[in-house]
């Protein structure tokens, strides 16, 4: 149905009017409404327009046209040889424009086109990837470009619509929800802590060869926490890198003492194959968010991955 608002923004300027495209779309649809009900009273009805709205935007459709399209009588409408040929061209018309609306709508209604997501590497490694191979295979019309960076949290890709950022707190020109509750951990084998003894306090790590998470140098100082009091922690080792799951696998090797990001060593402390040290001292608390852009409406497919992805998350929260 054309209201009052389509027919103004189309039809600018009153009587004197160009035909442009928008136009004679427009015409072509009150022209079809018209052919198919064979009645000027019906299609007005069907357009919300007068009758002789409609009488004479089909007067200015075949004066500009120049020939004639309809046969009128008291009692009839009926088309001319001309007429039936505009018709078909006006029913083409008609269906593409409800294909191309149908599908633009269609991404508001089910998760389709192509999602993008940024996340940190490990973390998008172990929690990202699963969430989108699931919605991927729930729903093969979706694409998925996931980004993986371990500077994903500078947000310098704006392209994506969703951000996965292990922050202090997440900036104000993006709308965030909060996905896990993180913080470090320190943990070792049993089998380099019965070689090289069990680190009681944190000046005990001096003496313990330490992977290093992009440490500059060999050394590396860490804030440490414990119910108000503030402490420090110096890591000392001969391995840096900047990948956890890398750290992760020299602890397990028990080349030394990890420093792990919550979520990495979880699995590993769970199934007993990391100790966790410390454990009554509190190392950089932070939180994973996912982020998207404030104003933008929220598309199904990022509705349906934030929702997942939450799911997958919920322990994180919980602890």
């Amino acid at each position: 149905m054309i209201n009052s608002g389509e027919r103004n923004a189309l039809f600018p300027g009153g009587d004197n009017r160009e035909t442009n495209p928008a136009r004679m779309a427009l015409l072509m649809v009150i022209f079809a409404r018209v052919a198919e009900y064979g009645s000027f009273t019906r299609a007005a009805e069907r357009l919300s327009l007068s009758k002789a709205a409609v009488s004479k935007e089909i007067q200015f459709l075949e004066a500009n046209l120049g020939v004639k399209l309809l046969f009128r009588t008291t009692r009839s409408v009926r088309l001319t040889e001309a007429g039936q040929a505009f018709y078909e061209s006006c029913v083409k018309l008609l269906e593409i424009t409800a294909a191309g609306t149908n599908a633009a709508a269609a991404f508001q209604l089910t998760p389709r086109g192509l999602l993008r997501v940024v996340a940190p590497v490990t973390f998008g490694s172990l929690y990202v990837y699963p969430v989108v191979d699931a919605i991927m295979r729930d729903h093969p019309e979706l694409k998925v470009d996931l980004h993986l960076n371990e500077q994903a949290g500078d947000l310098k890709y704006d392209a994506a619509d969703v951000h996965i950022a292990i922050l202090d707190a997440p900036p104000e020109e993006y709308v965030a929800r909060s996905i896990a509750k993180m913080h470090w951990v320190l943990c070792a084998t049993p089998a380099y802590l019965g070689r090289q003894g069990w680190p009681m306090t944190p000046a005990d790590l001096e003496q313990h060869e330490c992977l290093i998470f992009r440490g500059q140098g060999t050394t590396v100082r860490v804030p440490i926490s414990r119910a108000g009091e503030a402490g420090e922690l110096l890591l000392r080792g001969k391995l840096r890198t900047n990948n956890s799951m890398a750290i992760l696998r020299g602890t397990e090797d028990s080349l030394g003492v990890g420093l792990l990001p919550s979520y990495v060593a979880e699995a590993a402390v769970a199934e007993g194959r990391l100790v966790q040290l410390l454990p009554q001292w509190t190392i950089r608390e932070k939180e994973v968010f996912a982020l998207h852009a404030s104003g933008r409406s929220l598309q199904p497919k990022v509705r349906l991955f934030m929702e997942r992805l939450m799911s997958a998350t919920a322990h994180m929260r919980a602890g």
